[in-house]
């Protein structure tokens, strides 16, 4: 059957699509934190969540239970990104840093002060080479396989939409 996942401040809870019913919740998911996001990976068969508590969790989705988990540094989490090959999980900062991780060995492969503020979103291309990060007031592109981090300040963005 078709499963959804959602976050509910402190919970995670699991949802059958067809039937509209909840099939299972994780109450305290973060250990009395609210959880921020959830990704499912490798085919659905694993949910990465992560919260206020600085932790990301791999849950097996069949079985509901905690694989493993590990703390990210001392800042709380925005934003998770992993590469195509899920090989790489990237995390954006409320203080504006930008830490990658070997999904496979949960090692930290770098770590980056970007600018002032929280990273509010990522983006990977397709060929797994950069990310684009945004926080308030810069767009920072890191190249990931050297690893070295570029920073733009902008101010306003606007995009054009019209057909020539």
């Amino acid at each position: 059957s078709v499963r959804c996942v959602q976050e509910t401040d402190l919970s995670i809870r699991f949802w059958d699509i067809e039937s509209g019913q909840q099939t299972h919740i994780i109450e305290n998911a973060h250990n009395n934190d609210s959880v921020v996001g959830l990704k499912l990976i490798q085919n659905d068969k694993y949910l990465l969540s992560f919260g206020l508590d600085n932790e990301i969790k791999v849950w097996n989705v069949e079985n509901k239970k905690l694989e493993s988990s590990f703390t990210v540094g001392d800042q709380p989490l925005t934003t998770i990104r992993l590469t195509s090959d899920e090989k790489l999980l990237i995390v954006g900062t409320e203080f504006g840093q930008i830490i990658a991780f070997d999904l496979e060995s949960r090692t930290q492969k770098f770590k980056f002060e970007t600018a002032k503020g929280d990273i509010r979103s990522m983006a990977i291309t397709s060929d797994n080479k950069f990310l684009i990060s945004v926080s308030y007031g810069s767009v920072s592109y890191t190249h990931l396989t050297l690893p070295t981090i570029y920073s733009v300040q902008i101010s306003v963005v606007a995009v054009s939409l019209k057909k020539k």
